[in-house]
């Protein structure tokens, strides 16, 4: 089980937000070792200090069955638990109490957009689809007609400004599959595959080759398709045995 699971289903913490200020505060150990990664791997017995406060791990006693989960998120809901202003997408699904508490999504969709969320309690699979090199694909809508040679700029990499715990940097992308779906003077249809997820990255991206985002959704993230799920659905994946579909 991966540390933050342990801390959640302990009731220690309550949200990503929370273990990640507390990881970077150091006040996390694991048998007297620092840790600052949510996908450390605890097993057993082991001594979980938190605030310097110590239990042992004995959630992991009871098997959890590993599930992938693929969400087709709407607008207006956050990746984040415990937030005031938008409802969590942890909202929307629908399982057993155990269970859903024993996922997370891996990576985040931003507020205002769409498309296929990817939620497990698989620590190698999100280690796997957090990986560079994992493609993940957006159809955008963009404000006014895009030229040739701003969707160029965009396969070669375009230099954009993004948050680090040292500030703003800049940041030159990594080259992008681009393909123009349609265009007129009022607005453009594009499609977007990145290998990277830097935060805001798309918006960033368009916004430096002039042509702000009206509409962005997310339809793929590596072998995992958004399909025909229905907006605010989700279908969930057994990944104990051969892939079973269960759809909601």
């Amino acid at each position: 089980m991966r540390i933050y699971q342990a801390l959640k289903k302990s009731g220690k913490i309550r949200s990503k937000r929370q273990f990640e200020d507390l990881a970077e505060a150091q006040r996390i150990t694991v048998n007297g070792k620092i840790i600052k990664s949510e996908h450390f791997f605890v097993k057993d017995n082991d001594k979980i200090s938190i605030n310097n406060q110590t239990f042992e791990n004995r959630i992991a006693r009871k098997k959890i069955q590993k599930i992938l989960v693929l969400l087709h998120k709407p607008k207006d809901y956050t990746c984040q638990l415990g937030g005031k202003r938008y409802p969590s997408v942890m909202k929307l699904i629908d399982l057993e109490k155990e269970l859903k508490n024993s996922v997370s999504p891996v990576g985040r969709l931003d507020v205002p957009t769409s498309g296929l969320l990817v939620l497990t309690n698989d620590g190698k699979l999100t280690h796997d689809l957090l990986n560079d090199g994992t493609e993940k694909e957006y159809i955008v809508t963009v404000e006014k007609q895009v030229l040739q040679e701003e969707i160029d700029q965009l396969r070669n990499g375009v230099q954009i400004t993004i948050e680090t715990n040292r500030g703003e940097e800049p940041y030159i992308t990594k080259p992008a599959k681009v393909k123009l779906l349609k265009s007129n003077r009022k607005e453009s249809k594009i499609q977007i595959t990145i290998t990277e997820g830097k935060k805001r990255q798309i918006r960033l991206m368009c916004d430096k080759i002039g042509h702000p985002v009206i509409d962005l959704k997310r339809v793929r993230v590596g072998e995992y398709k958004l399909g025909k799920i229905p907006l605010g659905k989700f279908q969930v994946y057994s990944l104990d045995k051969e892939k079973s579909e269960k759809k909601f």
